[in-house]
């Protein structure tokens, strides 16, 4: 698999001439039967050489195209509108996009690989739909945090910030009082 079509190519050539020269060395007679033997191997040895040339090709395809979805992944998860942080299993963070990094006032630094609940505290004990009033660079927002339970125990965290629509709404009953 180290070879790309046309080395896979060569290398088959190699191993067939090496095996020509080992009959050569031995100085085996070539009857009809022998002759016919040794033209299949050394078919054999091409298309195998071809086949592993087209095999490494498709597994090149596959890997860009495997790249290029996990480069969209990574550009669609960061320009999510809610915040989202990704944790393992043992708690560790996988994974914090730029809005979450945004709402929670901690720009600048991925937080990969470090633990959730040392990180972020004030998200500790979740409840589903809760929404908690947190300081931001001295300001208080209102931030929806919800949990969501995904397969072997790993985690999601979202985050909305319902600052702007809690406070109009709590204008629009004052209003109608």
């Amino acid at each position: 698999l180290l070879f790309g079509g046309t080395g896979a190519l060569v290398a088959a050539l190699g191993s067939a001439v090496a095996y020509t020269s080992v009959l050569l060395l031995y100085s085996v007679q070539f009857t009809d039967e022998r002759y016919f033997s040794f033209l299949t191997t050394l078919t054999s040895f091409v298309a195998i050489a071809l086949l592993a040339g087209q095999f490494v090709e498709e597994i090149r395809k596959s890997r860009h195209k495997i790249n290029l979805l996990e480069q969209l992944k990574e550009e669609i998860v960061d320009r999510l509108d809610s915040g989202l942080i990704a944790v393992d299993a043992l708690g560790v963070i996988q994974r914090v996009n730029s809005t979450a990094r945004a709402l929670l006032g901690r720009n600048g630094k991925s937080y990969t690989g470090e633990s959730f609940l040392e990180k972020f505290p004030e998200l500790a004990h979740i409840q589903q739909g809760e929404v908690r009033e947190l300081s931001v660079g001295g300001v208080k927002r209102r931030i929806l945090v919800s949990k969501v339970d995904l397969p072997e125990q790993n985690s999601m965290i979202l985050l909305r910030d319902l600052t702007d629509v809690l406070d109009l709404e709590e204008k629009l009953r004052r209003q109608e009082r």
